[in-house]
This record gives structure tokens, sequence and C-alpha cells, in this order.
């Protein structure tokens, strides 16, 4: 393990064990801050940065065309509204609300959800006005359900916004990039020090929210307070620490960032064996594989990862030779089979590592001298577990 490694499971290992927040949550800022710092994870990083903005991009990219397609019906329901001389509380009130959504006066966790929703409370009051003919143009021809007030549909995209915001949801707290990303906002808010009026400007000048910032400034909000809490709790009333309602959250917390941690550690440790260079020597002309116990073996061709996801006793065969050349009598007594199954097991897995790898020839060779071995002859491997 190279010294970049080390420090990195040094800071690791002190938060993992941690049980107060009081003293983990500074702890695992510390090491993010020592991932951000380090410049051998600085191209990790940015790839894992990359992978985030293009989905938020995404999402940015479709809430544009929603908003913009829910203004245009807003205008066309003013429109019959002034033309036949309709009023209600309910429309006055939707007016305003969507008035506020446009000033930034008014902040919500879905803009367009809201937008489409008071759009559908003046199509509901012009219905029950007796003017339902009038709002033939906003009828969905296929409602996944039917409302008894109209199936009206105001913009062709919002679902897909919609979709595309709770996978990114989802996403956030499953991939590596959300795993960065709530540990960057971790490591944010136990810095911050400034009064909390200075974290609550969300949306930009524009008023348009670009919606990677508008979670994570959320996230880092809720995270600023509720340091702040602990901290005016340990350090003014020890003795009840961790004792009320609010802390069981903390808690849960506090295993949730812990995963997040684990996730990420791991990762950047897999990524840091893989930058690691051999001397051109030994690897000139050779392709280059790497074996996960996660992932199998595989290579990079032509900027795509391509995999052969060998498992189970194959998978052990070939980490059996990975120091060198094996008898064949010693893989009978490691994989418990026949030496007629062992050959056959070596000969399926050279014609999948051909295929699956796209390869002209297989992985293990048998030697005239008896045994078997990886032929490093042509592929360089780096075992990652």
């Amino acid at each position: 393990m190279n010294e970049v490694s080390e420090l990195l499971n040094t800071h690791f290992q002190a938060f993992k064990d941690e049980a107060s927040p009081y003293d983990f949550f500074p702890k695992l800022a510390d090491y993010v801050r020592y991932v951000i710092e380090t410049d051998k994870f600085a191209p990790i990083l940015a790839e894992l940065r990359k992978q985030q903005s293009e989905q938020y991009q995404k999402l940015d990219d479709y809430y544009d065309k929603a908003v913009k397609e829910l203004g245009a019906s807003k205008e066309k329901l003013v429109e019959i509204v002034n033309k036949n001389n309709l009023s209600s509380p309910s429309i006055t009130e939707a007016l305003k609300t969507i008035e506020a959504l446009k000033n930034g006066t008014m902040h919500v966790s879905n803009p367009p959800k809201e937008l489409s929703d008071c759009l559908f409370a003046i199509a509901k009051s012009i219905g029950q006005q007796g003017k339902i003919d009038l709002l033939k143009i906003f009828n969905n021809p296929k409602p996944i359900f039917h409302n008894i007030y109209g199936d009206f549909i105001f913009s062709t995209t919002l679902t897909d916004f919609n979709n595309h915001h709770e996978m990114v949801k989802e996403l956030w707290d499953m991939e590596q990039w959300g795993a960065l990303s709530h540990l960057t906002v971790l490591e944010a808010a136990i810095s911050f020090y400034e009064p909390m009026e200075n974290l609550l400007i969300l949306l930009p000048k524009d008023g348009k929210p670009h919606w990677q910032k508008v979670e994570e400034g959320a996230e880092k909000i809720g995270l600023v307070m509720e340091w702040r809490e602990i901290k005016n709790e340990a350090q003014n009333y020890p003795h009840q620490q961790g004792s009320n309602n609010h802390f069981s959250s903390i808690f849960a917390k506090i295993e949730s960032f812990k995963q997040w941690a684990t996730r990420l550690h791991n990762f950047l440790l897999k990524e840091v064996v893989k930058q690691s260079n051999l001397p051109d020597k030994k690897s000139k002309g050779k392709i280059k594989l790497f074996f996960s116990a996660d992932d199998g073996l595989y290579r990079e061709k032509n900027n795509k990862k391509i995999s052969y996801p060998i498992r189970g006793k194959r998978a052990k065969l070939v980490k059996f030779l990975k120091n060198g050349k094996i008898k064949g009598s010693e893989l009978v007594l490691q994989l418990d089979q026949p030496l007629y199954l062992v050959s056959k097991e070596i000969e399926e897995i050279n014609t999948n590592f051909k295929a699956k790898l796209e390869l002209a020839d297989g992985l293990i060779i048998r030697l005239e001298t008896g045994g078997y071995k990886l032929d490093n002859t042509k592929f360089l491997i780096q075992f990652l577990d």
C-alpha cells in the first residue's frame, strides 16, 4: 500500500468507530478535506463530479422546458378567465402563488409541480363555472388516473422532469458521485461559521434554480443547524448529550454518512491501485487487465470498460494463479475437483475471456513442463482485492 492510501486509511480509521456526533462529524470532515486536497485524487473526483453534473444538467433542461410549457398554459388559462369574466377565490389564490414562484418570494421543493397544481386549480374553477368545454385544449388523451374535475395536461415534459428528479435523488444516495456530494456538503457545513442568513439564498439572481445547487444547499442548511445544536448540547449540557428525541435522527444520519464514506473510501483505494503504473519495461506491449471481486476481469477499450464477470470457482482459480505457475495436482486440491474438470474449467475461462474481453488469446496457458499459469507475456493483470 502506498503513502497516499496509508494516509487515506489513517483518516478513515479516525472516525469510523466514533459513536458521539460531536466527535464523529469533525473527524469525518477531516477525512473529506484530505480527499479533496490530495492531488492524487483530483482526476478521480473530477470524473465523479462530471457524472453528477451530467445528471443535473439533464434535470435542468427538463425543468426549463417544463416551465416554458407551463407558462404557455398559464397564459391560455388567463385568457379564458379574462374573456369570459370568470373569477373565484381559488383562481385569485392560484395566480398569486404563480406570481410568487416567478419573482422568487416563494420557495418550494418542486416548482414545476406547484405551478402545475396552480393551473389545475384554475382549470377546475373554470369547469365548475360551467365552462368545461373551453378546456378541451388541455385534455389528456391517455390519463393514468381519471380525475372527476378533468384530465388535464399542462406540460408534456413535466412527467419527464418528475421521473428524472426521482431518479437523481435515488442516485444521489446510491452512486459514488452521490457519496462524494453528501460528504463534500458535510465538510462545508462543519466549516461554516457565518450567520445562518448567509445560507438561505439558494436561488441565483435570475430566479432560476440549478437543481444541484438547490439540493446541496438545502442539505447544507440542515446540517449546519444540526451541527450547531450538537455543539451546543456537547459544550453546555454534556450530561444530556444524545438523550433527546432529536438525536435519534442524528444517530441515524451518522449511519448514512458512514455508508457514504465507506463507499467512497473503497472506491478511492481501488482507483489509486488502478492508477499506479508499473515500470515501462514490465508493461510495454502488454494488454492491461484488472481483476476485482465485484467486477471480475475487465479492461479499457476505446475509453469504455468491457468486462468478464467471472465468479465462483473460476474466479478462485484465477486468483490461485496470480503468484505464478501452479501444478495441476495443486489445483485439484484447492478446487476439490478432478483434473479433467479443472482442465474443462480452464478451457471455459479462456473461451469466455476471449469472447467477453474481445481478445485473441486466452488468459491461462498450460506449460509443457506441466501445470498452469496466467499468460503474463501478453497481459498485465492488476488484482484489486
